[in-house]
């Protein structure tokens, strides 16, 4: 075929046309825009040093995310001036980073607030400027609405749907009241009054007349958000109830310690009514009261380790994961009872107070002793946890994890490879022990576990403290952790990469030999 000088010139037209379309479709930001381009590396310290961040997770080859970019350009050097950054995170290079954020579409906004990187909610609004700067704008500058006077005061408290809070003068608290504030601004509205001479903090229900008033020393709750959070999230539940779905998850986001009534009949339920009504005002702010059907939830009695004997009493401290519990009949005892048996009402208000001295037992919960180890990941149950993870000779690594948790079914083949490249060298195999719990099925009353999966290093010597991982959990990361945190130094790195050479130059050795033949 003949090619022509045309044909020529018309390659090149097309090819620079498709360059030039290609490169005002690239999903990621302009250099030189306000919109910033983030790295798994820097994502935490960016996040933590930011009261409020909108953060794109994209892939390059996404439409949807090269349709978006315009957008988020333009809203990010809107929300510049209003001191609110807008990032970019490349899922095909930061491919971690967007596994811990749980990214499984493209593009996928997430607002970060207050430094907590594993607290992002998912922006759900429409994603074109005007709507993402809109919503943006609203929720950092509209999450305390300052008035004027107390007649402003009254419209909000006559229409309200949630419950209202009212910061009236107490100008030392405004810095922690605004952050409290962008946390929670969809289940509360926030007032603030700045001038007023009643100097209080208090919160108004929905269709109730009497405010609730803190009673407390207001200085405790100055600089800490964490107090102030936790009486917005405990005054408005009722001292004892019996529990709806939907109340359900405010019980769990208040992490008090929360004690549970199961009761076989609507008559069982109205005769204790008044004792636990009575134990949540008295323990109010300590402990929470539920009443839960029997009938309906029989099965969660598992996760408070007991067995299904109706009526029931247990207290679950959702923080260390502990529970405790009445004293149980034996099953064949029972199983011969022809009615429910009645609670002691002495030995609930019992449990109660040893629980709040410190002095109940908890009911420990723990897998049989594995006969064999079938991998290298060495299998801890509760009955063995203590003994093994205080080795003098070795450094342990142990992953405490839930079967239920995807962040710690991705993490497994990695922690898997982790434990097979270290035992593979001779030289470490008796230094180090990789090891992993099943916290749902083991309470380990030592080290209780707050989110999963955690890391932690025990370094080799007798009863030292557990070191805990709080890098990315990569390969890379963790061989890093292990060789600055262990008594050994192991240098896991260096042996996976002694192993992975030795393995090319097998390839090497046996494409060499084919080629020959």
């Amino acid at each position: 075929m003949q090619v022509t000088t045309r044909f020529i010139s018309a390659i090149v037209s097309f090819c620079l046309f498709a360059s030039f379309t290609l490169a005002e479709n690239s999903a990621r930001a302009t250099p030189g825009s306000d919109l910033l381009v983030l790295t798994e590396k820097k994502f935490k310290s960016f996040i933590e040093s930011h009261p409020l961040v909108l953060v794109e997770f994209f892939a390059p080859w996404c439409l949807h995310s090269q349709i978006l970019r315009p957008h988020l350009e333009e809203a990010a050097s809107i929300l510049k001036e209003h001191n609110v950054p807008v990032v970019q995170i490349d899922c095909e290079a930061n491919s971690m980073v967007c596994l811990q954020q749980t990214i499984n579409t493209y593009p996928t906004l997430k607002i970060f607030k207050n430094g907590r990187i594993f607290d992002g909610q998912v922006y759900r609004g429409v994603k074109i400027t005007d709507e993402i700067t809109q919503y943006m704008i609203q929720l950092y500058e509209a999450s305390v609405i300052y008035l004027n006077s107390e007649d402003e005061i009254q419209p909000y408290l006559e229409n309200a749907t949630l419950p209202v809070v009212i910061n009236r003068g107490l100008t030392g608290l405004n810095e922690t009241y605004q952050e409290v504030a962008l946390d929670l601004a969809e289940d509360y509205v926030f007032l603030s009054l700045l001038d007023s001479e009643d100097k209080s903090l208090s919160i108004h229900l929905p269709n109730t007349t009497e405010p609730i008033l803190f009673d407390g020393n207001v200085d405790s709750l100055v600089g800490n958000s964490v107090a102030l959070t936790q009486w917005l999230k405990v005054v408005i539940l009722p001292y004892f109830t019996d529990i709806e779905p939907d109340l359900f998850p405010k019980y769990i986001s208040s992490n008090l310690p929360l004690a549970y009534f199961f009761y076989t009949s609507k008559e069982e339920l109205e005769d204790y009514t008044d004792l636990f009504t009575q134990l949540g005002k008295e323990n109010r702010g300590q402990i929470n009261f539920i009443a839960l059907n029997s009938t309906m939830f029989p099965h969660h009695v598992r996760f408070l380790n007991m067995r299904e004997q109706f009526p029931l009493f247990a207290i679950h401290n959702m923080i260390n994961n502990l529970k405790y519990g009445l004293p149980q009949l034996p099953e064949e005892e029972y199983a011969k009872l022809e009615k429910p048996q009645p609670l002691d009402r002495d030995m609930i208000v019992q449990l109660v107070k040893d629980y709040r001295e410190g002095t109940a037992k908890p009911i420990v919960k723990s897998e049989e002793i594995p006969k064999e180890q079938k991998s290298n990941v060495y299998k801890i149950v509760g009955k063995t946890h203590d003994d093994i993870v205080h080795d003098d000779d070795k450094d342990v690594l142990v992953k405490y994890y839930a079967t239920w948790c995807i962040h710690s079914k991705r993490f497994a083949p990695i922690y898997e490879e982790i434990a097979n490249v270290l035992a593979s060298d001779e030289s470490v195999r008796d230094k180090i022990l990789i090891a992993e719990v099943d916290s749902g099925a083991n309470d380990i009353l030592s080290f209780p576990v707050t989110g999963y999966p955690t890391i932690a290093l025990y370094p080799a010597g007798n009863n030292s403290k557990p070191i805990i991982f709080n890098k990315i959990r990569n390969l890379e990361d963790v061989f890093e952790f292990i060789k600055e945190s262990g008594t050994h130094h192991i240098d896991g790195q260096a042996i996976y990469d002694k192993l992975h050479q030795a393995k090319d130059s097998e390839v090497s050795t046996e494409d060499t030999v084919h080629d020959e033949l």
